[in-house]
């Protein structure tokens, strides 16, 4: 039981991918973070200070958080339970890590932010709550006898920009050109 922290994103992906995917919506964020890691393969970002990512095993052995750290910006908490809230500040402090910050949930981060001052000694500040909206259901606009001008006016306007811009290359000789005769 406890956390562990790597810097490679392949063993985060194998350990947490699991854990996050279970709800993408949720955590698009942390996908987001792997997915771009992945993209970089393991370059190191500008500032010098490589990306963590960490995981959280429970008594069980089940992994049941997840968080990431991409300097400068904020640690960026996935899911943490409330038993690996502590240890992962430990955690943190002894990988000599001190975020600028949090990104979660508000109750997520909040409560982070708490226990981090307590253990580290630094003030924390709410800077800007997240939350994550969900989309009902979906309503088709209702059309007015104008909006039939109007959308067939967007649909074939491309198309006319697009035939009157070929015509004109043909007609007309780039500056600079030769004319050919």
């Amino acid at each position: 039981m406890g956390w562990r922290f790597t810097e490679d994103v392949e063993e985060y992906a194998r350990a947490a991918g699991p854990l996050l995917a279970e709800s993408p919506a949720e955590h698009t964020v942390s996908l987001t973070v792997v997915e771009n890691a992945r993209a970089r393969s393991g370059a190191v970002p500008e500032q010098g200070e490589p990306e963590v990512f960490g995981w959280w095993t429970d008594a069980s052995g089940v992994v049941s958080g997840a968080v990431s750290h991409t300097p400068p910006y904020e640690l960026l908490l996935g899911v943490v339970p409330d038993e690996a809230m502590r240890p992962l500040a430990g955690e943190l402090l002894s990988w000599e890590r001190r975020p600028t910050g949090v990104n979660g949930a508000t109750p997520l981060a909040i409560e982070f932010a708490s226990v981090w001052s307590a253990l580290a000694g630094e003030r924390a500040v709410l800077g800007f709550a997240m939350r994550l909206y969900r989309l009902g259901e979906l309503v088709p606009p209702v059309l007015r006898p104008w909006h039939r001008d109007v959308s067939h006016t967007l649909i074939t306007r491309p198309i006319v920009v697009a035939s009157s811009t070929a015509h004109l290359m043909k007609c007309a000789p780039l500056r600079g050109s030769r004319a050919q005769g």
